[in-house]
């Protein structure tokens, strides 16, 4: 077994190749307290070959989990929510004064969301604070509000965007410099 120690940016990479087609790598960051491992049975070749063709997607994918390799995007979650709410339940000359506490409910609800799960979790609270008795006519506030319910609310994970986190790129400029250099 052989281990070597590379260091690249904020991290130190550790490769231990133990022959027959085996080996592990080990991350660790300096300044987030990262640590990453994980250890491949069949590489087909030795550990440092393996590395130089992996892609970073896949190496990364190995590492770290799918929660750490993607943040949620308010601004992005915010635009597919507008986009439904344009095309699918209202015109925006409609109704100003819901649509307007719709608008400033949502951005409020957005900057204190913090996850997917969170924004899954937090949703249904959201639509129930929106004032329908802005909108006069009962029979358009009852249809908005089941339009709502029915199109944003049953299903909204669809609406959540997702971006690649911070970490995840930082980890990926490391790795292309660690195969440059390999």
């Amino acid at each position: 077994m052989n281990i070597e120690k590379i260091m690249i940016d904020d991290y130190s990479f550790y490769l231990e190749d133990y022959g027959e087609n085996k080996g592990k790598v080990f991350v660790t960051g300096w300044d987030n307290d990262e640590n990453y491992s994980y250890y491949w049975s069949a590489m087909g070749m030795d550990l440092k070959s393996f590395l130089k063709r992996t892609n970073n997607s896949y190496f990364i994918g190995k590492l770290m989990s799918r929660e750490q390799q993607e943040i949620f995007s308010s601004k992005n979650t915010g635009k597919n929510i507008r986009k439904v709410w344009k095309e699918e339940i209202m015109k925006w000359y409609e109704h100003q004064a819901f649509q307007k506490d719709f608008r400033e409910k949502l951005n409020s609800f957005l900057d204190n969301i913090i996850n997917q799960n969170h924004f899954i979790y937090e949703f249904d609270g959201f639509i129930g604070s929106l004032d329908f008795y802005l909108i006069e006519d009962r029979y358009e506030r009852e249809r908005i509000e089941s339009d709502i319910k029915d199109i944003l609310q049953s299903e909204c994970w669809h609406l959540i965007e997702t971006e690649i986190s911070p970490l995840y790129k930082k980890l990926s400029k490391a790795f292309d410099k660690l195969k440059k250099q390999l």
